[in-house]
């Protein structure tokens, strides 16, 4: 009996994690899994794309990991789509679990219709161990072998699900307002700036660690390279590197521009998303969050 677990790139923490369940709650030998973010699933100098659909076309079982960057890749869908049309030809099984924040009204396209479970849904998993078990000629681990690991693997799936949930609300920190300005006057250290007002929409307080600003090679040039952004409330406030910015309100911050740098070519290059990348750590409850903004 083969099990291949079709998953997204970007979450490889939580596969191998679910690879480390059947194996060690499950008892399912390690030969007979493929995950191809498992170390050395993909053999050096194979052609990966092939790699993969062979394992797909023989296994017996794939158990689809259904998050957000999931439903984002087009390889995903594929393995799905193909999956799906094994288990109709009644080549193998196909089991399906969301997790959160997607959720089952979400399942479109090939995966339309199709019953599902949660990942943090404890009948969900006990009823693929069930189901692999009953496939299996090898005597499986004990009750309370599962109930450990089903436990481990529930706590990284619980926070894996809050690391999501937290990613996907960043992004309702919302632009209010983008303007070049030129400020001249004693006192002032940049004359030409970009002065940026965001409002935050998430529904949570967060904090701001750092910021940074980054214009590439294509991007307008700034002040200084890779600025470390101020961040105040409204003009007249002091400025720090780090702001502690509560739900629903406003907050700033400017960018300093090279001096020869004027408001038609911000304009432009704003139009085109070229100007430069705003490059955040923030804190979100228990969550440190690396977040960019593209202008």
């Amino acid at each position: 009996m083969n099990l291949f677990i079709s998953h997204a790139d970007a979450d490889k923490e939580l596969a191998t994690k679910f690879v480390d369940l059947l194996l060690l709650g499950i008892g399912v030998p390690h030969d007979n899994i493929f995950c191809s973010s498992s170390r050395g699933a993909i053999p050096n100098g194979s052609f990966f794309v092939q790699h993969i659909l062979s394992n797909l076309n023989r296994a017996d079982f794939v158990i689809a990991l259904l998050t957000r960057s999931y439903f984002e890749s087009h390889f995903c869908q594929a393995e799905a789509g193909a999956a799906l049309a094994r288990q109709t030809a009644g080549v193998c099984e196909f089991v399906s679990f969301v997790v959160p924040p997607v959720t089952f009204s979400e399942l479109d396209g090939a995966l339309y219709g199709r019953q599902s479970g949660s990942i943090l849904d404890l009948p969900a998993l006990g009823e693929l161990r069930d189901r692999i078990h009953a496939r299996m000629t090898s005597k499986p681990p004990g009750t309370s072998v599962w109930d450990e690991k089903r436990e481990n693997f529930l706590m990284t799936a619980r926070a894996l699900a809050a690391r999501y949930e937290a990613k996907e609300s960043l992004s309702h920190i919302t632009v209010v307002e983008y303007k070049w300005v030129r400020e001249e006057g004693t006192g002032v250290w940049v004359n030409s700036k970009i002065r940026i007002t965001f409002k935050n929409e998430t529904g949570q307080p967060l904090r701001i660690e750092s910021g940074y600003w980054l214009s590439g090679s294509d991007g307008i040039p700034p002040f200084e390279p890779r600025q470390h952004l101020k961040w105040h409330f409204k003009h007249g406030d002091n400025e720090a590197f780090e702001l502690s910015v509560p739900a629903d309100s406003t907050f700033r911050t400017w960018i300093g521009l090279a001096d020869q740098v004027g408001w038609p070519e911000c304009l432009n290059r704003s139009a085109a998303r070229n100007t430069g990348t705003l490059q955040l750590k923030l804190r979100m409850k228990d969550q440190l969050l690396d977040h960019n903004i593209y202008f």
